[in-house]
Order: structure tokens, then C-alpha cells, then sequence
């Protein structure tokens, strides 16, 4: 079934690299360390500055690209855009938003860890367009409670048995009160990406807003989130594409404006592909 699920995956990538990329990481998934890394390395997307991020604990050296989620082979930004960034950290993409991007009309930062959300008021009162954000000390799900999340780096999540609370809001019902509406939405949020995708099912219908989504947290992901966002809309044009020489940073973009330079491909077979 999972390869079932792989397959059409590949088939509703909208080009040639997004389908190769989905491969080397897919088969990194199940293959050593030693050939996972390979796969990684090679599928890492080339273009832009690469900084570290950490160190494994078998002592790898993480790279990534600055700029994963505002690629300009993809979207259009400019004044009019208005950008929820769903899990903010500590400013980092807004960050990288203002650098790479430019210009925009309002941005929405969601963070609820309060030790990132401290350092993230800091880093967006320095900013020139520092009025146009707005900061939100909360976590999006599919209901307004208060839920335990295990803090872990990388693989920090929502469970049961996490060390600390934070508290969540109905993603739906915060877009639907949000004015001006977002254009654009950035997420990565430590593997709740999809719960919050089901739940503002409605809204994403409506509003088709641009989409730059983490889907490295879980195998799983690598496919259902694709498939999840084609099936909520069918004209989004759906690209994949990996961001770190490890499994991390892995992003699905999704749009339905088509740039000049996009080529239509047809898919037939994993092998064509090279």
C-alpha cells in the first residue's frame, strides 16, 4: 500500500526534479546510514547559500539552504502578499522572508513555545517592517485546547507523555478571523502538518493560498501530504524539494499561478526519470 501510495504521489508532481527528489529520499528512508546520506546529499536542492545546522548524534555536520520555503522558482512576492508563517521559532523564516523576498502586506507568525516565542518578539522588533507582523503565542491544530508537546529539536512533536503544555487554536476557525487573508502560508510544525491541512480543508478550497509545507517529520509524509493537498485542490501544481545533506527540510510547494518558464511534463514511469 505504501508504495501504492508513493507511486501516486510521483505521478501528481508537477516536474522532472520534484519526481527525482521524491525518489532519492523515499529510498533513503529504508536504505544504511552510509547510503541514506548519499541519497540526501544528492537530492539536496543547489541553489542559494547553505549554512550549519547541527551536529547528528554519529557526529554528521547538517547543512541547509537559508532559503527553503520562498523560492522564487515557485511563487511571486511582493506588496500584496500576506504570509502565515505557522511555526515561527525564533524568527528565522520571517527572517529569511524579508531577505529573500522582499516586500510584503501583512505577515502572521505562529509560535507557541515560549522560550522561541521570547526570542522571536526580539528578532521582529529589530525588523524595519516590524509593523506589519503580527505574533501569536500559540500552536494551530484542529481544536482549542491545551496540549503536551515533547520539545526535541528535530523531532519535537506533539504526545501524551510530552514534558511541557502549550496551547493550540482551531486553525480554521483563526484564518477565518484573520484580515487581511493570507496569500501565502509557510508550515512546519513538528508533524501536525496534515491535521492542520484536513482541518482548514474549507478555507484552502476557497482562498487557494500558496503553500511551502514541511513534510520530512514522518515517512509517511513524503506522499500523504502531496496527495492530501491535491486532493483539497486538484489545480494546485505541486512541486518537492530538499533543502539539508540529512533527512531534515524536506518541502512540498504547492500554487496555482504558473510562472512563464514552467514546463508542462508528462510522467510515465519511474525509470524514464533517471
Amino acid at each position: 500500500m505504501e508504495c501504492i501510495l508513493a507511486c501516486r504521489c510521483m505521478n501528481i508532481l508537477a516536474d522532472k526534479s520534484s519526481r527525482q527528489t521524491f525518489r532519492k529520499v523515499w529510498l533513503a528512508r529504508f536504505a544504511s546510514r552510509r547510503i541514506a546520506l548519499c541519497l540526501y546529499r544528492s537530492a539536496m536542492y543547489s541553489a542559494g547559500p547553505v549554512s550549519y545546522h547541527f551536529n547528528t548524534a554519529d557526529g554528521h555536520r547538517v547543512f541547509g539552504n537559508e532559503n527553503m520555503y520562498f523560492l522564487r522558482d515557485y511563487f511571486a512576492f511582493d506588496e500584496n502578499t500576506v504570509l502565515l508563517d505557522a511555526g515561527a521559532f525564533t524568527g528565522d523564516s520571517i527572517r529569511e522572508y524579508i531577505q529573500y523576498a522582499k516586500d510584503f502586506k501583512a505577515a502572521y507568525c505562529i509560535e507557541p513555545l515560549p522560550e522561541n516565542f521570547i526570542e522571536l518578539e526580539g528578532a521582529t522588533d529589530r525588523f524595519e517592517l516590524k509593523e506589519k507582523i503580527r505574533l501569536f503565542p500559540f500552536a494551530l491544530s484542529s481544536r482549542n485546547a491545551s496540549l503536551r508537546f515533547h520539545p526535541d529539536g528535530s523531532a519535537s512533536r506533539f504526545s501524551e507523555t510530552g514534558d511541557i503544555f502549550v496551547q493550540s487554536v482551531n486553525a480554521l476557525e483563526f484564518l477565518q478571523g484573520l484580515s487581511p487573508k493570507p496569500t501565502f502560508i509557510k508550515m512546519d510544525i513538528e508533524g501536525s502538518e496534515m491535521e492542520v491541512l484536513r482541518t482548514i480543508e474549507p478555507w484552502l478550497r476557497e482562498e487557494k493560498p500558496d503553500l511551502a509545507v514541511s513534510i520530512y517529520h514522518e515517512t509517511a509524509h513524503l506522499y500523504r501530504i502531496p496527495l492530501l493537498i491535491n486532493h483539497i485542490v486538484p489545480e494546485y501544481r505541486i512541486f518537492i524539494r530538499h533543502n539539508s545533506n540529512d533527512f531534515t527540510e524536506t518541502v512540498c510547494y504547492a500554487t496555482i499561478h504558473k510562472k512563464p518558464f514552467m514546463q508542462d511534463e508528462s510522467y510515465t514511469d519511474w525509470a524514464r526519470d533517471g
